[in-house]
């Protein structure tokens, strides 16, 4: 537990470029800990702009690194406690209890907890209940119970009834091995599989946290009790996978039938969400996409969270555009859609692509951004095979249009900034 005099070491060496030298020294600061305070100003390093109301805190205690590379950031904690306000009908924390079962660091019950009267954390690591229990106090949240232990069929069953809402994120990393991560949710602790009824019958509201790299439609069939799936992105790059599960008797669609929502949270103002895009997956099985002979004047690349997403033909339907080809996830219009979720490029121009043909255009700019899509060689392969470096205010595509032609097209930088 740090102690005032520890504190005041973070707080004087809070800056330093090597604070790992500082355990050299150790034997110069007698009552003080410093293998505990040099990670705490490690960790404060690693949550600059992940966490930045902790960053913000020199008294709070990070026991080890690893925790802050697997918790949640500030902005998807955020998002989450808006989801499940929504879900509460929110009106006041009054008489609203949830629970967070693989607490870790700390991140999202800090946030969860700020819409309840009552809030549980259980975390099994004694040193992360230490530091809970810690920073919670340094946050003033008095409201928050703090439990150390597994989260087992057994302690599932002793959880306080009539939870309003219960938050799991399964570790998905082997024990002991901090560098393999698992995607597979079959694979991940607690086994959310064997746990889902037993915590909806503590709950009717589950929320589950899931890798990124999950397949949504294979978790949906795992997860039958799904109504919500949330795909949530920071700053373009898709971060989570949010299953919200609710009892089958509440009549709510389920499994296909679940809404899909695909989120872009800007990390420097994390009211602001952009990119969003709500389905049902049934809709994108049913959609009607049209698709062009030839490239128009602008060009549409979606987020990246819409690709996770599956919204495919959705998109060509919903904004009234063409797609280049089913496998070639890239849109074509004759007049801009100012409101697409995601880049628009103004095509300057296009061309078949051939070797002579690349290296004509290589030549003409060697500097250039560019992606490969629907392709047979990925992104960096053609930048390394056609000597490209990434730069400047064009970007050049090179993907497969819907009648197997291999195609270039050069465009301007996107109209809408990004």
């Amino acid at each position: 537990m740090l102690t005032e005099k520890d504190i005041e070491f973070i707080e004087k060496f809070k800056e330093s470029d090597n604070p790992e030298r500082l355990l050299l020294g150790r034997g110069k600061y007698p009552g003080i800990n410093v293998p505990l305070c040099v990670n705490c100003i490690m960790a404060r390093k690693k949550i600059k702009g992940k966490l930045p109301e902790w960053y913000g805190n020199t008294r709070l205690e990070y026991p080890n690194l690893l925790c802050t590379e697997q918790c949640s950031s500030q902005a998807t904690a955020e998002y989450k406690a808006s989801v499940l306000k929504r879900l509460l009908c929110f009106g006041t924390q009054a008489g609203h209890t949830g629970a967070d079962l693989t607490a870790g660091l700390g991140a999202d019950t800090l946030y969860l907890s700020s819409i309840t009267e009552k809030f549980y954390c259980y975390e099994q690591d004694p040193g992360l209940c230490r530091a809970l229990e810690h920073n919670m106090r340094e946050f003033k949240r008095d409201n928050i119970t703090v439990t150390e232990g597994k989260i087992t069929r057994e302690s599932v069953a002793a959880l306080p009834g009539n939870l309003s809402f219960i938050y799991i994120d399964p570790a998905r990393r082997e024990k002991g091995d901090s560098s393999r991560r698992k995607y597979s949710i079959k694979e991940c602790t607690p086994n959310l599989l064997e746990l889902s009824d037993s915590l909806l019958e503590k709950s009717g509201i589950v929320m589950a946290k899931l890798s990124p790299m999950a397949d949504i439609r294979e978790c949906l069939g795992l997860l039958p009790q799904t109504t919500e799936v949330h795909v949530v992105a920071v700053d373009n790059e898709c971060r989570e996978l949010l299953f919200v599960m609710r009892p089958e008797s509440t009549g709510i669609p389920h499994g296909c039938q679940a809404l899909v929502y695909g989120v872009n949270i800007c990390s420097t103002d994390r009211e602001t969400v952009s990119g969003s895009f709500t389905f049902r997956l049934r809709e994108e099985e049913e959609a009607v996409a049209r698709y062009c002979s030839r490239p128009g004047r602008y060009l549409y690349e979606p987020y990246r969270h819409l690709l996770k997403c599956g919204a495919f033909k959705l998109l060509s339907q919903r904004y009234n555009l063409l797609k280049l080809a089913p496998a070639t996830h890239l849109y074509t219009s004759d007049e801009p859609c100012n409101g697409f979720p995601g880049k628009i490029f103004a095509i300057t121009e296009v061309c078949d692509f051939s070797k002579q043909t690349m290296k004509a255009m290589a030549k003409r700019f060697p500097v250039i951004n560019l992606t490969a899509r629907n392709f047979p060689l990925g992104s960096d392969a053609m930048k390394k095979s056609y000597g490209i470096k990434d730069g400047g205010d064009r970007h050049l595509f090179v993907t497969t249009l819907t009648d197997s032609r291999k195609t270039i097209i050069l465009t301007q930088i996107p109209t809408n900034g990004d």
